[in-house]
């Protein structure tokens, strides 16, 4: 560290204030619990941010549970609502014109595709007539 102590021009600084980050020797360092500081106003202002910061921690540890409870009862009520608006929506004659409409589509398809059957056969035949 090629810095001097703030206190001690001549002396190198050995560290950095965690609080605060100003240079200190070793005779200015004053060591605490959380690290190393330039005074004891600087590790008293880190020791309540880390007490703030553990607080909000917990805080926020408490309503992770309590998230994951809510979108759990957000999707029972959107199955829920989904079962009622099929139930109320889909009444049985409902159903019954849901289910011709689908028979019908299905004759359709079915007769458009004989008759792409039948042109192709009658195509084919006709090409191998021509060799």
């Amino acid at each position: 560290m090629a810095d001097t102590c703030i206190n001690h021009p001549n002396k190198p600084a050995m560290t950095r204030c965690i609080q605060c980050h100003k240079p200190v020797c070793d005779e200015c360092t004053v060591s605490g619990f959380y690290g190393s500081f330039c005074s004891n106003a600087c590790q008293q202002k880190y020791k309540d941010y880390a007490q703030r910061k553990e607080a909000m921690e917990q805080q926020a540890q408490a309503h992770k549970g309590s998230g994951l409870l809510g979108k759990l009862i957000v999707l029972a009520v959107v199955i829920v609502g989904c079962v009622l608006a099929w139930k109320l929506l889909l009444t049985p004659e409902k159903q019954k014109e849901l289910k011709d409409r689908v028979s019908e589509t299905a004759a359709e398809v079915k007769e458009k595709a004989s008759e792409t059957a039948t042109e192709v056969k009658e195509k084919a035949k006709e090409a191998t007539e021509k060799k």
